[in-house]
């Protein structure tokens, strides 16, 4: 069964209806719909992970330094964190207990493997991160950062980062200076900052408790 259109029709007017139902099509789609539902089958993190396929990132500021150093080598595989999922604090996490426990158990499974790999280099271990970033921290002379760099899993390699306070803008800026014009100047007295950071996710904090 066929139609015509009537000779009085204007076909420009026609194309601009068919344009707009189409658009009224789209908004009626609902982007937001589509979008939640996305995030609430698989969260895109592509942005925190590093494919396979793209060069290991390694701080230019390696090049320039020789001897032992002190380095993070981030690792590919996404932390507790990521594997949480997204706005956990606010929706709650996509793991168990147990789940995070065997999640963590795996990390450091494959963290340990990379040891075995990096010690072969002359790498010593001084720390691991796992729960906002799959990280290992160590010291390895600078002569082998390409090695480094070529071992699988690896994301990136950045330089340890030491910082040092400028007295000359911290005790004005505190204060200090009426204290030490007294004669007071610290001699003697010691001073232990403990901070063993927060848990994200503690009722107290706003998080779900888990």
């Amino acid at each position: 069964m066929g139609f015509s259109l009537r000779p009085n029709v204007n076909h420009d007017r026609l194309l601009q209806l068919f344009a707009v139902l189409a658009l009224v099509g789209m908004i009626g789609a609902s982007p937001a719909t589509a979008v939640a539902a996305q995030y609430a089958q698989t969260p895109d993190v592509s942005n925190l992970l590093v494919p396979g396929d793209v060069s290991v990132f390694v701080d230019p500021e390696l090049s320039q330094t020789t001897g032992p150093i002190q380095v993070v080598v981030q690792l590919t595989t996404a932390p507790l964190a990521v594997a949480y999922g997204v706005n956990a604090k606010q929706l709650g996490g996509k793991l168990s207990p147990s789940q995070e426990r065997d999640y963590l158990h795996q990390l450091a499974k494959s963290q340990d493997a990379m040891m075995g790999q990096i010690r072969s280099l002359g790498g010593q271990e001084l720390g691991r991160l796992s729960k906002v970033l799959d990280a290992l921290i160590i010291s390895i002379d600078s002569s082998q950062i390409n090695a480094l760099a070529s071992l699988p899993t690896v994301a990136s390699i950045r330089p340890v980062q030491t910082y040092q306070i400028e007295l000359s803008d911290v005790v004005p800026y505190i204060g200090a200076t009426a204290v030490h014009n007294l004669g007071f100047d610290g001699t003697g007295v010691r001073v232990a900052v403990l901070d063993s950071g927060i848990d994200y996710t503690h009722a107290d904090l706003g998080g779900p408790g888990t």
